[in-house]
């Protein structure tokens, strides 16, 4: 009986216990489930906030929006314009680039035939204004003949400023054998030697007659002398002959042109220039007053080459010599 007793108040306390337990576990999940629910409020809370902060703002983004769509349409403009100028400011070079073009050809032209119509009237006795274009800043480059019967050709337009007649030479060594090649190089000869390597016989040759054509007369007359001393076979040493003679035409001394002119008629008889040698040594007789010689060497002149360009400009030489 008295085990039973004990039995039955074990059970009591059991179920007192489990009844405890049961009790704090749930008091426990209220509390949670009650702070889960005061976090989601506050969740809602500052969604609902965040909503309307949103939507105000909305206005707001679509105005900078269509500034920034402005602001792009401004730009592509911009773009197109200075792609415009752009192609505009090309076309504008390429037609500044085709008139210098145009203009360095008629230069190059002008000073051509200014340059032919000078040697022609110098071998001719013709006297001719000096023509010095105010365009022309520049001189030609001349370019040898390869033969005994040909003249340099005046050709492209250097970079050397056309030089008056007074222009003072290069400076010129202790002996005065610096020479000037036909692209302006200061050469240097030896005295009866042949030329260093530099200097070959077609660039002496050149250097005189683009003097010559420079109006450096005294210049081409040292050249074209230092020329014949040192390759006296040359093909060309009759034109360089003769080119003596013209230089000192050119500077009025006509008593050594007349000397010049006299080689050549003497020892150069097969040169194109033989005829005009005859030429201008007679009118350079009448420029000294020896009218008599004058009228000899231009009469013979006439006798020889009836129909030449020579003689019929002699017949006009007699008639002003008498």
């Amino acid at each position: 009986m008295h085990l039973l007793y004990r039995s039955i108040l074990i059970l009591l306390c059991f179920s007192v216990l489990a009844s405890c337990v049961q009790r704090n576990d749930l008091d426990t999940l209220e509390l949670r489930v009650y702070e889960q629910e005061q976090q989601i409020k506050k969740l809602n809370d500052r969604l609902g906030q965040t909503t309307k902060e949103l939507e105000a703002s909305r206005p707001e983004q679509a105005d900078m929006w269509s500034d920034v769509q402005s602001m792009r349409n401004r730009m592509a403009a911009i773009d197109a314009m200075l792609e415009d100028i752009q192609q505009r400011s090309m076309m504008q070079e390429d037609r500044q680039a085709e008139q210098t073009r145009m203009m360095e050809s008629l230069q190059n032209a002008t000073t051509y035939l200014d340059a032919s119509m000078r040697i022609m009237a110098s071998q001719m006795a013709i006297e001719l204004p000096v023509y010095r274009p105010a365009a022309l800043a520049q001189t030609a480059t001349i370019v040898g003949s390869s033969n005994a019967t040909a003249e340099p050709v005046v050709g492209q337009v250097s970079a050397t400023a056309n030089k008056a007649e007074d222009t003072p030479p290069p400076p010129a060594d202790q002996n005065g054998t610096t020479l000037v090649a036909a692209d302006g190089t200061v050469l240097v000869v030896n005295p009866g030697k042949a030329p260093e390597p530099a200097v070959t016989e077609q660039s002496l040759y050149d250097a005189a007659y683009k003097a010559f054509m420079e109006r450096r007369y005294k210049d081409a007359l040292r050249m074209w002398e230092q020329f014949e001393k040192i390759y006296p076979k040359h093909s060309l040493v009759a034109n360089a002959v003769f080119w003596q003679g013209e230089t000192n035409y050119q500077l009025k001394e006509y008593g050594p042109a007349v000397l010049a002119y006299q080689r050549v008629i003497d020892t150069y008889s097969k040169s194109d220039k033989y005829r005009s040698a005859m030429l201008k040594q007679g009118i350079s007789f009448g420029k000294l007053g020896k009218k008599t010689a004058a009228k000899v060497r231009l009469e013979e002149l006439i006798k020889k080459f009836p129909k030449s360009p020579e003689a019929d400009r002699a017949k006009k030489a007699l008639k002003e010599i008498q």
